[in-house]
């Protein structure tokens, strides 16, 4: 795929100085989401005050399910019956049965917070209200790993496809 070469990809960095994703709602009201500690606590501090203790409690969350969910279980197989029940003592401990939602529910009040903190399960098909917890392991994932992007975004990346397509004759 000529079009989409490295170049065309992009990484944000927590502490890059911008944010991961602009979140806004009809309201006019609008959201920074940043990896970058300080910039995120000053958002979630103009958004809900009282949330900022919260917000905390969810990352320390969504730190252990980034380790039980992505670094212990990530690899495993689950092939039979007996490597699921081997699993579940950790996913009782993280209420894998909980929507996104739900526990990002459980730590903060402000509803604006609550869908900023859960939506990322629609950027990997998920629905923040039914996708489990589990999930909540992206937020952890992306301050580590930082964001990749197509740049130009999603409709310069099909649109690269098709021409590549349509270039093999399909």
């Amino acid at each position: 795929m000529a079009h989409l070469r490295p170049r065309h990809l992009r990484r944000r960095e927590a502490g890059a100085g911008v944010p991961f994703y602009r979140l806004s709602w009809p309201d006019g009201v609008a959201f920074d989401y940043s990896g970058d500690d300080a910039q995120l606590g000053a958002e979630i501090a103009r958004l809900s005050p009282e949330d900022v203790a919260g917000y905390r409690r969810f990352l320390k969350y969504s730190e252990g399910v980034y380790r039980e969910g992505y670094e212990k279980l990530g690899h495993v197989a689950f092939l039979d019956f007996g490597s699921m029940v081997r699993a579940a003592p950790a996913l009782m401990k993280y209420q894998a049965w909980r929507s996104v939602y739900s526990m990002v529910s459980h730590y903060v009040k402000n509803e604006k917070l609550r869908q900023a903190l859960s939506f990322h399960t629609l950027l990997v098909g998920g629905n923040p209200m039914t996708t489990s917890a589990i999930y909540a392991l992206i937020h952890k994932l992306e301050r580590d790993g930082g964001v990749w992007f197509a740049e130009g975004g999603t409709n310069r990346l099909v649109a690269g496809m098709v021409r590549h397509f349509e270039r093999m004759g399909a």
